[in-house]
């Protein structure tokens, strides 16, 4: 798996999740405030598949889990995990706070998905040669 080096910010990852809610820009100041929160949670939650794409590119593994405190701060993870993964979660907590549940479920769901599909992607298959 190819590892792309890009940065993205705080409000990069947001201005993305906004893309998949269908939300314009222009609203991205009423999300401002519960975003950092909230992708403290995501770092947590994705700490482990971070690292695993990390070591499957040949990089050192991260040995504490990163945290933001306002939009210009840059997340530290991989960008795989940040747009495949991260990125879902996001929007997920942005709609469910929103009560649009229909859209945030299936948001939920991509970000459940994208965490298996990519921890089994980051790591080779054991073969025994027994």
């Amino acid at each position: 798996m190819a590892v792309t080096q890009q940065t993205m910010t705080v409000g990069g990852l947001l201005k993305k999740a906004m893309s998949l809610m269908g939300e314009e820009g222009k609203y991205e100041s009423g999300y401002e405030p519960f975003v950092a929160e909230i992708v403290n949670q995501l770092l947590a939650d994705c700490f482990d598949i971070n690292n695993a794409i990390r070591e499957s590119a040949g990089k050192e593994p991260l040995t504490v889990i990163p945290s933001v405190e306002k939009t210009a701060d840059v997340l530290p993870y991989e960008y795989e995990t940040l747009t495949n993964i991260m990125v879902y979660g996001l929007a997920y907590w942005l709609l469910f706070q929103d009560d649009e549940n229909d859209k945030a479920n299936v948001c939920n769901m991509m970000y459940e998905q994208n965490k298996v599909r990519f921890t089994k992607a980051a790591y080779a298959d054991v073969v025994s040669n027994y």
